[in-house]
């Protein structure tokens, strides 16, 4: 699942007037980038703002001739800092693969694509909760592999579970409930995932309120639960249809798991909450504004009022959970980077996100490493990757097409 810089002239962006970004364009003394909104905008802004100078002088470090300036803002949506890549408004972006895929362009017969690229795809510590999980074991080591392709409803039912009592274990002791320790209880530092999924979070008295003591996570009661909250107008989904956690995987988990048709998923996305960042809409389903909300694991960690994040953690479960979604990642335009500037950005972010002092700029999406070229060619590389992105795709291919008909 997240931002920064997208300057489009038919998008509004913040309060930047639309004319001074597209006079700009590709060849401009400015290397722009685009962050998706999955937080607060402006807290996006305040904690990736020293990327600006840090990249700048890593750029420098390798073509001396390089003489811009970066600039880094957050876009209205994913669509809007998807677009801007795609027409090189923006250089770069930090992009979920849907809003990628959904803007790259042609497939070339070199194999990538016509009008954006791949530069870095993302790696993260794994919770907790999913390398301990007995199912995503291979011979007793965490399956990385194995634990992204799992898609079986009751696994993952199981899997929220897990998750759960994690948070449960955690919360037993109130007074020393802190964001260090919620870190280390839920987080596995040595293990490293290619994916992330997104979790159905609900409210406690919520799930009270419709199902007394039965099991909520059973497909009857999960489907109730569903049903209830989007006829109550309070299922909180994000607002934009290229969304990998706030939107498809969610949706694709009610139809694989709970087999809702085209029409009950219709109706849902119609009467959704429209939530305006993943930490508003788990501050929301804390508070009862809504009854249920989706997201990575975890938006509650991502409440930055101390009090607010432990109500969160104590007045919500989850309820069941996607398949894996592969990694987001940085990528880039084709308008206006050459394979030049790409690999010398390549080097610089892998440097950047090594530095344990620049831990706070790539927290803001949990990305703790990336996955570079490596002894691979830059054309090999991202063919790789694209085709890993197509493939994974398919799965939602049914969702994608039922939100074009929906929004068309």
């Amino acid at each position: 699942m997240k931002k920064l810089l997208f300057l489009v002239g038919s998008f509004s962006i913040l309060t930047t007037p639309v004319s001074t970004i597209v006079s700009c364009g590709g060849k401009s003394n400015t290397l722009r980038i685009a962050f998706v909104p999955s937080r607060n905008a402006t807290d996006i802004l305040k904690t990736v703002k020293p990327l600006e100078e840090k990249l700048k002088n890593k750029l420098k470090e390798k073509d001396s001739s390089f003489n811009k300036n970066v600039e880094i803002t957050a876009a209205t949506n994913y669509e809007a800092a998807g677009d801007s890549m795609k027409k090189g408004k923006s250089d770069l972006a930090f992009l979920p693969i849907n809003t990628y895929e959904s803007y790259r362009g042609d497939i070339k017969e070199d194999g990538t694509y016509s009008k954006a690229g791949i530069l870095l795809v993302s790696s993260r510590e794994s919770l907790a909760a999913e390398s301990n999980f007995e199912e995503f074991k291979t011979n007793g080591k965490f399956d990385d592999a194995k634990a992204k392709a799992e898609s079986n409803g009751d696994n993952l039912a199981k899997l929220s579970k897990n998750y759960d009592q994690i948070i449960e274990n955690i919360l037993k002791d109130e007074d020393s409930f802190n964001k260090e320790k919620l870190t280390e209880k839920l987080y596995n530092k040595d293990e490293k995932v290619s994916y992330y999924r997104s979790y159905i979070y609900a409210n406690k008295k919520f799930i009270k309120d419709t199902l007394g003591e039965e099991d909520f996570r059973s497909k009857e009661n999960a489907k109730k639960l569903i049903k209830k909250a989007s006829e109550d107008k309070k299922l909180s989904l994000g607002g934009s249809p290229t969304s990998s956690a706030s939107v498809l995987y969610p949706l694709l988990w009610m139809k694989e798991h709970l087999g809702l048709d085209n029409n009950e998923l219709k109706n849902i996305y119609e009467n959704k909450y429209k939530q305006a960042s993943y930490t508003d809409a788990a501050e929301k389903v804390s508070n009862g504004t809504v009854e249920l909300a989706v997201g990575y694991a975890d938006i509650r960690y991502d409440i930055n009022d101390p009090t607010k994040m432990k109500d969160a953690y104590k007045n919500t479960q989850t309820i069941g959970a996607s398949r894996g979604i592969p990694n987001d990642g940085i990528m880039y335009s084709r308008e206006t980077v050459d394979e030049t500037l790409a690999n010398n950005l390549r080097e610089s972010f892998l440097e950047l996100v090594a530095d344990k002092a620049n831990s706070e700029i790539f927290d803001i999406y949990s990305h703790k490493g990336y996955v570079g070229v490596g002894s691979k060619t830059s054309i090999e590389y991202e063919k790789e990757q694209d085709q890993i992105i197509t493939d994974n795709l398919k799965s939602i291919s049914i969702i994608q097409d039922l939100l074009k008909e929906i929004t068309s």
